[in-house]
């Protein structure tokens, strides 16, 4: 099921602002802070929403999951020669405005730095998928870089250079810092970034201040100020945002969804997110490997009553793990809810009922 409830928001009111509103002041209700803020490190969605805060990525994604140009000129393709034939050479264009917020030119030579302490064992990085496809990346210029795969791998693009991958760091800053050394650098605690906005003060356990980046190749933000505050209870959450603490309330859990109606100001976006719930099977166990078994359970579960009465109709069901809305999601019929159906293949497995009911 991919869930679609969005953020909500406060605003509206008499010349368009509310008595509560802070002019220029964005307050995000969270119930988590980042665990890191280089994203090498980071393990939470809420590490990754900020990494897209500090830093710019190579491609970003639009609301339907697909890429779009952010340090670079335009997506790679055949037919504008960044994809090679034998797919295996992909050439990236990078902008010549976006710099560093300490006003060094952001280039391409940035990201095959990031590459090598990717690759560097010292610098033990969380992961490596799609990196590890990477044979070499060079810069003819300071403009081009030119990624040579081991293998054809479609994925490499989204995984490394996506805007949830690791973005580009500064070699002019880190070239000096020792790898083994980067996690626990004043680096990696205040990062010089390249994205909209600077961290100006991190409270932990309360809030993260943000404020713009006067530099930020799109142009400074139009805020003058960005509180992450902290709140990891739903219920506090929700008071919060009834209250007028925050203005912003992202992740509404289902069930709050109702009460939102009696909050003056409040307007409700609810959209599709890649936030996947699936049942998996394990086919190692004896039970399981008998793919009639497997159906049975696929038949006797009733998802749609699952999506109505605990996720109050909110979610779309999904017909496999692409998000709904991408162009590759494929189209694959649902598992019809068929208990009688589900019994058959059972007693067909050889699991027959016995005398106290189970099989």
């Amino acid at each position: 099921m991919a869930g679609c409830v969005g953020p909500v928001d406060i605003h509206g009111g008499v010349g368009g602002r509310h008595p509560w509103t802070l002019p220029g002041h964005l307050r995000l209700g969270e119930p988590d802070e980042p665990d890191a803020l280089l994203e090498f490190y980071a393990h939470t969605a809420a590490a990754d929403e900020v990494n897209n805060l500090l830093f710019a990525p190579v491609f970003r994604y639009d609301e339907k999951g697909n890429l779009f140009p952010e340090l670079a000129t335009e997506v790679p393709t055949y037919a504008n020669g960044g994809i090679a034939r034998d797919d295996k050479t992909i050439v990236l264009h990078f902008r010549r405005g976006p710099v560093w917020a300490d006003g060094a030119p952001l280039t391409a030579h940035d990201l095959a730095f990031t590459y090598r302490l990717v690759m560097n064992d010292a610098t033990n990085v969380k992961q490596r998928a799609g990196w590890d496809d990477i044979s070499a990346i060079d810069v003819p210029n300071d403009y081009t870089a030119v990624v040579h795969l081991k293998e054809p791998n479609a994925d490499v693009i989204g995984l490394c250079f996506g805007g949830a991958a690791y973005p580009p760091l500064p070699e002019h800053l880190l070239a000096a810092v020792s790898p083994q050394n980067l996690q626990r650098s004043p680096y990696a605690a205040n990062p010089v970034g390249s994205g909209p906005f600077l961290l100006q003060k991190w409270n932990h356990g309360a809030s993260l201040e943000f404020v713009p980046n006067p530099l930020y190749w799109r142009g400074k933000p139009k805020l003058a100020r960005l509180t992450w505050r902290v709140i990891p209870n739903g219920d506090t959450l929700f008071n919060a945002l009834m209250t007028r603490e925050i203005d912003v309330y992202d992740a509404v859990a289902v069930n709050q969804i109702p009460r939102l109606a009696d909050i003056v100001g409040i307007t409700v976006t609810k959209r599709l997110i890649a936030n996947e719930k699936h049942l998996t099977i394990n086919t190692a166990r004896p039970h399981l490997h008998d793919v009639r078994v497997r159906l049975a359970i696929a038949q006797a579960v009733d998802w749609d009553r699952i999506n109505d009465q605990i996720y109050h109709g909110y979610n779309l069901r999904a017909r496999s793990d692409i998000p709904p809305t991408s162009w590759a999601a494929p189209v694959i019929p649902f598992y019809p809810h068929d208990v009688a159906g589900a019994k058959r293949l059972l007693d067909a497995a050889g699991w027959r009922l016995g005398p106290g009911g189970y099989r």
